[in-house]
């Protein structure tokens, strides 16, 4: 729980700074990231690094 806060603060103020949508669900978006994260560590990407891959679907679900 305290990551899932912590996260929850670190997207309170990127919203207050307008670099999310204003309804951007931190909790969705937390649990999102720990799939795509726990996907690309059992499943390697086979045409770029894995924390590339990932810093690209996180890209995709905060645009």
């Amino acid at each position: 729980q305290p990551r899932r806060q912590a996260f929850a603060i670190v997207i309170e103020r990127a919203k207050v700074r307008n670099e999310v949508n204003a309804d951007l669900d931190p909790s969705l978006v937390f649990d999102t990231m720990s799939g795509i994260m726990l996907y690309a560590q059992i499943f390697q990407p086979q045409t770029e690094p894995w924390q590339v891959y990932v810093r690209r679907a996180i890209h995709l679900l905060i645009k």
